[in-house]
């Protein structure tokens, strides 16, 4: 399937894909770059755990808190997991977060799953999107400069229930 043939469908996660997602994270590759987490052990990955986290992507989505996509081809396999994150009292900023299955790099999955989370922060009312990437990770950064993210410069970027604030290359979109 070539890049222009791809069909991306970005939509929150059912108890139906549990099949998809337990494979994909079973066959993931060996990390492939230093972006890359690559394969991981996957033991505890079982139905009452996927169960578990559709629950908490519910609760985040009906807070508003987080909006967490799968991003399905046509043949319903789970090529990327999308996320907006609400980063703002106003509900009016988020952060996306984009991770592409490393068995579906360079085929245009991220680029049709970015141009689709952009609609999705739109349609939830959301006026504003930041992201950030290593500084060294120049594909992601293209990504978001073709997608016309506004290049921010490098900033420290507190991650998630981490301590540390490591320098990232930072990205805004003003929807």
């Amino acid at each position: 399937m070539s890049k222009q043939d791809l069909v991306i469908t970005l939509r929150p996660f059912s108890q139906e894909d549990f099949n998809a997602w337990l494979w994909v994270h079973n066959h993931q590759l060996p990390s492939v770059n230093a972006f890359d987490e690559g394969y991981f052990p996957t033991q505890g990955f079982n139905e009452r755990y996927f169960n578990s986290l559709i629950a908490e992507y519910d609760d985040l989505r009906d807070n508003h808190d987080a909006f967490i996509y799968g991003a399905f081809d046509e043949e319903n396999r789970l090529c990327a997991i999308a996320q907006l994150i609400t980063l703002s009292d106003d509900l009016k900023t988020a952060e996306l977060k984009l991770r592409v299955f490393n068995l579906y790099y360079h085929q245009g999955v991220g680029k049709q799953s970015l141009k689709q989370l952009i609609n999705k922060a739109k349609e939830i009312g959301y006026t504003k999107l930041l992201a950030h990437c290593s500084l060294h990770h120049e594909i992601a950064q293209r990504l978001f400069n073709h997608q016309g993210f506004t290049d921010q410069g490098h900033q420290l970027v507190q991650e998630c229930d981490q301590v540390c604030w490591p320098t990232k290359h930072v990205f805004s979109l003003d929807l």
